[in-house]
């Protein structure tokens, strides 16, 4: 059966964002592709949202609003979303990030071009400015990952997966169990790798295809939120059990390299000034959250060495993926 656009639930979370929610929601309008159902959920915004809505709902079919009695957090809305999603495909969007005009057109061909396609995503960029014109060419060149394990392996080692501009297949996403309080707010990752089990998934590589704002009150900058230790620590568990279950593999090699690189970006995320950074990863390692590489980065007489080693072998390591795209017969 082949995947229309009226096959897929668009989601567009938000609380008390509603100048930059008028743009994102905009993007989803411009979409090259029409007859795209449109839910907003609104936490309970105490700002202009549940006005503006109100007026888009008058004007386009396609939008339905839920408000929520009061704020219980994004997790709730993701929650209501998963419930209300009835169709092939569901997409949480974010309300203050972007859209290209041609996302969901080329995001649906891949769902029809392989089957066993659970998950489709992108990578993303930062322009100087925000905003939903002057859009650039874009490749439908993509990442294809067989299984979730090479997607964890892209995703740990390489970084370039955008959670706002997830798609999923419904189904995959109401038999999953998934627990946020394990991760905290570093729970993205973990939950698409979940997703993804029993089947395949996709990242276009061209980072127009999202623009992704940055601002003061993202949550991903505050650190009041964390990540906290245990959430660091439970982070780089998930996929130690995943990537290191061979003695010698390069799934276990790039979680090496990787490893460091993840507990700096968390800790200083989080702002845990109750341990130096060193004492933080020699904690981690005893709770295996970090492996003995990351730990000789900080040993007196080989820290040198290691540092360097470590430097050049990221810069040479370059993973073979098999990339696809939809001019070709697969």
């Amino acid at each position: 059966m082949t995947i229309t656009p009226r096959d897929i639930d668009i989601f567009i979370l938000t609380y008390n964002r509603c100048k930059f929610l008028k743009e994102s929601v905009q993007s989803v309008l411009n979409q090259s592709v029409k007859d795209i159902s449109i839910t907003i959920i609104d936490n309970a915004s105490t700002d202009e949202t549940e006005s503006y809505v109100k007026s888009l709902v008058k004007n386009h079919p396609n939008i339905k609003y839920i408000r929520n009695k009061e704020n219980k957090g994004s997790e709730y809305s993701y929650n209501v979303a998963k419930e209300l999603a009835d169709k092939t495909l569901m997409m949480c969007f974010h309300d203050d990030d972007i859209l290209h005009p041609k996302y969901i057109e080329i995001a649906l061909k891949y769902f029809n071009k392989y089957p066993s396609l659970n998950i489709l995503s992108t990578d993303c960029h930062t322009p100087e400015t925000m905003s939903n014109g002057n859009w650039e060419d874009v490749s439908d060149k993509a990442v294809y990952c067989s299984d979730y394990v090479e997607l964890a392996s892209l995703m740990f080692y390489e970084g370039t997966f955008a959670y706002p501009a997830v798609i999923y297949r419904t189904s995959n996403v109401k038999e999953t169990k998934f627990s946020k309080k394990k991760f905290g707010k570093i729970d993205d990752k973990p939950r698409c790798v979940e997703i993804c089990k029993g089947g395949s998934a996709l990242v276009l590589m061209d980072k127009h295809f999202l623009r992704y704002r940055i601002h003061e009150g993202q949550d991903s900058l505050t650190s009041s939120t964390g990540p906290f230790y245990n959430e660091i620590i439970n982070f780089n568990i998930y996929f130690k059990d995943i990537l290191c279950t061979k003695k010698f593999s390069y799934n276990r090699l790039y979680f090496i390299l990787r490893n460091i690189e993840y507990l700096i970006y968390c800790y200083n995320m989080g702002k845990d000034e109750s341990l130096s950074f060193k004492d933080f990863v020699y904690k981690a390692y005893k709770e295996g959250g970090a492996c003995y590489f990351s730990k000789l980065l900080f040993n007196k007489y080989l820290k040198y060495l290691c540092r360097k080693l470590h430097h050049r072998l990221r810069r040479k390591i370059k993973p073979k993926r098999k990339i696809v795209c939809l001019s070709e017969n697969n």
